[in-house]
């Protein structure tokens, strides 16, 4: 069976009147404890690896061995499962993954806290529309969606160390995107929400100029830059104008 990256919870909680769920009642009448079983065992690896799961044509077999449950059965539950909303079957059908919007539900409330400081940025499979969506979960191309205009090169928005989380790192995002590289990559799109979480967010927009004025474009120069400060003492903007410091070409 394959997964989704490792970004998921440790548990999860059932309602207490899980079992006097129509839906719940309807599976258990159709395949008995074995029904309930499969569909618990889905959750626990959905929430385990995120607020989906990708499989592939051997996760029934998986799941019958490690179930013992006979695999015709594991087949015949899956797309009982879809038919009934236990998930969302046309993303099913069409990508092979499991997720619902009750499941997105609940897992964009277990990562409040963590998330309002490092907002988690989504590229696929979201299921909840805007204005169910929490601030601090970031949508691909959720910048574009309120503001269509294409930015100029060298725009400087300011970065404030009390603005929100998701204001912060879409104010990041969209001069990075417009000064650095416009196909941003998750992998860079990752690192520059890290660098944001660790370090007061208008000194990374400083090294940010920085690293545009001197026309080294890449989030590793700007990590370079960060280090380098920091080995200095400098962990804010006003340390940095303050003490004068002078940012190398390169760093070794």
């Amino acid at each position: 069976m394959s997964r989704t990256i490792s970004e998921g919870l440790n548990n999860f909680m059932l309602d207490c009147d899980f079992f006097t769920d129509r839906k719940i009642k309807v599976l258990k009448a159709n395949f008995g404890t074995e029904g309930i079983t499969v569909y618990l065992y889905l959750l626990c690896e959905v929430y385990r690896n995120g607020f989906y799961l990708k499989v592939d044509d051997d996760f029934i077999y998986i799941i019958s061995a490690d179930l013992n449950i006979k695999s015709e059965t594991v087949a015949e539950v899956i797309p009982f499962l879809m038919e009934h909303s236990f998930f969302d079957k046309e993303l099913f059908e069409r990508d092979k993954v499991i997720t619902s919007k009750s499941v997105q539900r609940y897992f964009q409330n277990a990562i409040k806290e963590k998330a309002k400081k490092t907002p988690r940025y989504i590229n696929e499979y979201w299921l909840l529309d805007k204005d169910e969506t929490a601030a601090y979960i970031i949508l691909d191309g959720e910048e574009q969606k309120t503001d269509t205009s294409v930015p100029e090169k060298n725009t400087e928005p300011v970065i404030k160390s009390e603005d929100k989380p998701a204001d912060m790192f879409n104010s990041a995002y969209n001069y990075y995107k417009a000064n650095f590289n416009s196909d941003t990559s998750p992998e860079d799109i990752n690192e520059l929400r890290r660098l944001l979480s660790l370090h007061e967010p208008a000194l990374v927009m400083e090294c940010m100029k920085i690293a545009v004025n001197k026309d080294k474009r890449s989030i590793a120069y700007i990590r370079g830059i960060l280090k380098n400060l920091e080995r200095q003492g400098i962990k804010t903007l006003t340390d940095y104008r303050n003490k004068g410091v002078s940012v190398p070409d390169r760093f070794f």
